[in-house]
């Protein structure tokens, strides 16, 4: 099967200073040679003990390789932040990446970035419901857990803090976080995408 990117949405905002969030999104298919991101990142993929999550993992790497091509944007050496969030150690570009059951999903960003993809199917018990929203989001709650779920995940792999906790403490309606989400249907499959940028 030959390699396919599913374009999500690609927008450049010209402000004060030129703004770019690309989201892109793929079938997750294990890479021929991973990409060059450098001794960490490979130590980081032989950590997997889980072969599925490992070629999840290489899928969303590499397609975070052929987005960085595409748009002329260097590709750094990766390191990795006190709480596991991946980043160039040159600087620069900002990116962030998931996988989930099939499809990978990555963003990319001048500003810090968290994208999040998670399948639309799995049962949501009410107990999870009250631990992980906060109050103001028990209020308006309108039964689609997913939605606020990829949110805090957006966030917290923007911010690097990690889910240390209860999510009960994320709140998702920061004024200085915008959104991009988009439902995907995929292999009979759907999924939710979620991308966090910094204004």
């Amino acid at each position: 099967m030959k390699n396919r990117a599913y374009c999500l949405f690609r927008f450049y905002l010209i402000l004060e200073v030129p703004v770019m969030r690309i989201v892109e999104w793929a079938p997750a298919e294990t890479p021929i040679k991973l990409p060059p991101f450098g001794q960490a990142f490979e130590s980081h993929i032989e950590a997997y003990r889980n072969s599925a999550a490992r070629a999840n993992s290489a899928a969303a790497w590499t397609l975070l390789h052929k987005v960085l091509a595409g748009q002329g944007l260097p590709v750094g050496t990766v390191a990795f932040g006190k709480h596991g969030k991946p980043f160039f150690a040159e600087g620069g570009v900002h990116f962030s990446l998931s996988h989930a059951d099939g499809v990978v999903a990555v963003s990319v960003s001048d500003a810090p970035t968290g994208v999040d993809i998670e399948r639309c199917d799995r049962p949501i018990r009410p107990h999870l419901v009250e631990r992980c929203l906060t109050e103001r989001e028990k209020q308006t709650y309108d039964g689609d857990f997913i939605r606020l779920w990829c949110r805090k995940e957006c966030i917290v792999k923007l911010t690097g803090d990690g889910i240390y906790g209860y999510p009960d403490q994320i709140e998702t309606d920061d004024p200085a976080i915008v959104f991009a989400e988009k439902t995907i249907v995929f292999g009979g499959e759907t999924y939710r995408l979620c991308a966090a940028f910094s204004r």
